[in-house]
C-alpha cells in the first residue's frame, strides 16, 4: 500500500472487503476493527491531498496510436475508448465473447472486472466501431484467440507514442468525450458501469447534466 496513493489503497481494502463478505462472511468483533482503523489511518494520510486521476485521452491520441503503434495495441486501444473499458476488462476476452450484431456493432461479453467481481454476472456491453477498426477486429474474431497486448506491453508502446497517457486514460476520456457531446447522464453510466452520479461526476471531474440542470434551474429561480 505504501506504492499507491492513500485513495487508491482505500479502494484496494474496499474491493478486497466486499469479496471476501461475499465469500465467506461480513467482518465482525476484531476484524471488523482493524479494517476500521486501516480507513481511518487512510483517511488521514489521503486528507487534503488531491486525487490524482489519468490524464484523458482524446480522438486524436487513438488515431495517432492506430496510426504509430503495432496492430493489436491499437485495437486494443480502439476497443478500449469504444466501450470505456479498462485493460483488465479486455485483456482475457475470447473471440465467443465478442458478437457481431450489426454493422460496425458489437457486443462484448465482460467476464472480469470489478463489476463482475462484486455482482458475480458477466456483462455485456454493446459498442460502434469505425469501419476500419471493425475490419481489423473481424479478422482477429477468426483467430484461436485475440492476442492482445498485457498491461505490461500495451503501456510501453502507449509511452512511445502518447508518453503522457496511462492505460486508464481511455476510459477517463471516452467518459468526457460522451459528456461533452451533450450524452444523457444515465447513457453514460450504462456504458461505464458506475452506478451513481457521485461516481460519474468524481471519475469524470466535471458536474453530470443532470446536475447541472438542476442547479442551473434552482439558482435561475434566484435571479433578481
Amino acid at each position: 500500500m505504501l506504492t499507491v496513493s492513500p485513495q487508491t489503497a482505500a479502494r484496494y481494502v474496499s474491493h478486497v472487503t466486499v469479496m471476501n463478505a461475499r465469500i465467506f462472511h461480513a467482518p465482525t468483533g476484531p476484524e471488523a476493527a482493524r479494517i476500521a482503523d486501516v480507513r481511518a489511518s487512510l483517511a488521514r494520510m489521503g486528507a487534503g491531498q488531491e486525487c490524482v486521476q489519468a490524464v484523458p485521452a482524446t480522438a486524436a491520441n487513438v488515431r495517432e496510436i492506430w496510426k504509430r503503434a503495432p496492430s493489436d495495441v491499437g485495437l486494443m486501444a480502439a476497443l478500449m475508448w469504444a466501450g470505456a473499458f479498462r485493460h483488465a476488462d479486455l485483456v482475457s476476452l475470447a473471440p465467443s465473447d465478442i458478437r457481431h450484431v450489426a454493422v460496425d456493432e458489437y457486443d462484448i461479453t465482460l467476464r472480469v472486472t470489478k463489476t463482475t467481481t462484486f455482482s458475480r454476472r458477466p456483462r455485456v456491453v454493446r459498442v460502434t466501431l469505425p469501419p476500419h477498426v471493425s475490419r481489423r477486429l473481424d479478422r482477429a474474431l477468426t483467430r484461436s484467440s485475440l492476442d492482445l497486448p498485457t498491461y505490461t506491453r500495451f503501456r510501453r508502446e502507449l509511452a512511445r507514442v502518447c508518453p503522457l497517457l496511462t492505460a486508464h486514460s481511455f476510459r477517463r476520456g471516452a467518459v468526457q468525450r460522451a459528456m461533452d457531446h451533450r450524452v444523457g447522464d444515465e447513457s453514460v453510466m450504462r456504458l461505464t458501469g458506475h452506478k451513481t452520479l457521485e461516481s460519474l461526476s468524481t471519475y469524470a471531474a466535471r458536474l453530470p447534466r443532470t446536475w447541472a440542470e438542476q442547479m442551473t434551474a434552482a439558482s435561475r429561480a434566484t435571479l433578481w
